[in-house]
């Protein structure tokens, strides 16, 4: 009986945090489906939820493919070939990961529009008017195709370069004794090899790119995330906002599934024997080519942004002592380090519950609360609201009592990102043989001392890693801070694009050039794990 019990309350501690992590995204269509919404019925009559998805789908597809055009040359450049400027060129490529997609669009929009300081600068050289010549309009669907692009990048092009480094030189070998000339052994070998791990860091890509809100509400392009938005802030239609959520919601859970079985494939893509791939070495034109190519989206998504920054907040050093610019800040470590903290401990007991023996209901539990990653910060935003709405209707009457407090915005934030914590921990667990257990009962330790002495040691690193990404992507969030804070809740990421939705970008830099700060040390420790 004790027996029972004791398995009873291990099984409790890790399905309960499972399910509320889970909840807030099942009960979604649960809750839009059936329910009478006169929002909703203007967003169909107009046509918007058809242009919300058409525009939705058009930039996840867009991102995809421009994300793929910028990785993919550059991780195959340098694994294969050698070349001044490849070290230092592996650890920045990956930069862009720091930089979020709504800083780098408020950035190139005042730069690039018509009364930006490019367009400006040429018609007072030329003596042009602005209806004199063509320029791309980079507040449109292309331009947000292309920020998400030059931001999204070293998702697939970490995978790749692991990819291309994994395979054998064998096979390249065995392509050219067959008549496979040197130019076609990428289209032809390296490309159909490396497929499965391209579409796991293309369907990141569209995750996140399904996931945006500040990009297309800077740039006046509607699409699903924003019609939540709206909806809620706009209209305060939960109904509606959920429907429109469904929708995403839908999209994403292809994407996931997609993501999951082509990562399955990815791991026997090769059965060759490995063999460390001979570099060649690049000089002269090709060299200046090479290099071109692999740091052009470098500077398009880090480097030109992040100068832009500089010389925006320089001259205002005192706007980063400034109370507003404090309080913001606070607020972010402040839900930042308390979603680090927490999700760290879930994913912890999520990783450790499926690295023993356990049965299929506590699989599928976790493996609905770790989808959270994938989802969108406006679905899961929704799906909290309305947990929050049903509850508070039911145990607190007219009070707002949740809503009135950051739990809200830290359980949403938890949701997004255990993922990391549980996947970081389950990969260092992996390690961690059934021998080891087997010589630490036989000295006597009981499971917590186990715990303690065994399991904790080894994968102290993975805890630190995942605690440090958690912290400085909750720090970088948007959709989730901006619809579920309470009103009297700034964050650096809410003040950065509040101020860059009102055209004050000299205003906007600092608390910018703070997120972009403190996000750099996530990306260069994922590159330190990519290698």
């Amino acid at each position: 009986m004790w027996q029972r019990m004791s398995a009873f309350g291990r099984d409790g501690a890790v399905l309960i945090p499972a399910w509320c992590m889970a909840l807030p995204c099942v009960i979604i269509p649960l809750y839009a489906f059936g329910r009478h919404s006169e929002a909703l019925e203007h967003f169909y009559r107009t046509g918007l939820i058809g242009e919300y998805a058409t525009n939705s789908l058009m930039m996840m597809f867009g991102a995809m493919l421009g994300a793929l055009l910028c990785a993919v040359p550059t991780a195959w450049y340098t694994t294969h070939y050698r070349f001044r400027g490849k070290i230092w060129l592996e650890w920045m490529v990956i930069l862009p990961l720091a930089m979020p997609a709504y800083v780098a669009a408020m950035i190139y929009g005042h730069l690039l529009d018509s009364a930006g300081w490019l367009q400006t600068t040429l018609r007072a050289w030329t003596g042009w008017h602005v209806q004199d010549y063509l320029f791309p309009n980079i507040r449109s669907k292309a331009g947000m195709i292309f920020i998400l692009s030059v931001t999204l990048y070293p998702y697939i092009y970490l995978l790749a370069r692991s990819a291309f480094r994994m395979h054998s030189a064998l096979v390249y070998d065995a392509a050219r004794i067959l008549g496979c000339a040197q130019s076609a052994l990428f289209w032809r070998v390296g490309m159909p090899m490396a497929r499965p791990v391209l579409v796991v860091g293309m369907a990141f890509v569209g995750m996140e790119a399904m996931a945006d809100v500040g990009v297309a509400s800077l740039y006046g392009v509607p699409t699903l995330s924003i019609g939540v938005v709206r909806a809620w802030n706009g209209m305060y239609d939960a109904v509606a906002a959920a429907h429109i959520a469904t929708y995403i919601l839908m999209i994403v859970i292809f994407l996931y599934l997609l993501e999951r079985y082509h990562r399955k494939q990815a791991h026997h893509s090769s059965s060759a024997p490995f063999t460390p791939m001979v570099q060649q070495h690049l000089t002269g034109w090709r060299w200046v080519g090479v290099l071109t190519l692999c740091a052009l989206p470098l500077c398009l998504g880090f480097i030109i942004p992040c100068v832009m920054l500089m010389v925006w907040a320089l001259p205002n050093l005192a706007l980063f002592r400034d109370p507003s610019t404090l309080e913001a800040l606070g607020y972010s470590v402040l839900i930042a380090g308390s979603t680090a903290m927490l999700a760290c401990l879930l994913g912890f007991l999520c990783a450790y519950a499926l690295h023993r023996p356990t049965h299929r209901l506590m699989r599928l539990s976790i493996h609905c609360a770790t989808m959270g990653y994938a989802l969108p910060g406006s679905v899961i935003a929704v799906g909290i609201l309305v947990c929050i709405t049903m509850l508070q209707s039911a145990w607190f009457s007219e009070a707002h009592v949740m809503m009135q407090t950051l739990i809200a915005v830290i359980w949403g934030c938890c949701i997004r990102f255990l993922t990391i914590s549980t996947h970081s921990m389950r990969s260092a667990m992996e390690y961690i043989t059934p021998s080891m257990d087997e010589t630490a009962m036989m000295l006597g330790y009981n499971t917590m001392q186990r715990l303690r002495y065994v399991h904790v040691p080894l994968i102290r690193s993975a805890m630190v890693a995942a605690c440090i990404m958690i912290f400085i992507d909750t720090m970088k969030e948007l959709p989730v801070s901006l619809l579920l804070r309470p009103f009297d809740v700034t964050t650096l990421a809410i003040r950065t694009y509040e101020l860059a939705k009102e055209e004050m970008m000299i205003y906007a830099a600092p608390s910018a050039l703070m997120l972009v700060g403190v996000s750099i040390p996530a990306a260069l420790l994922s590159m330190r794990v990519a290698r």
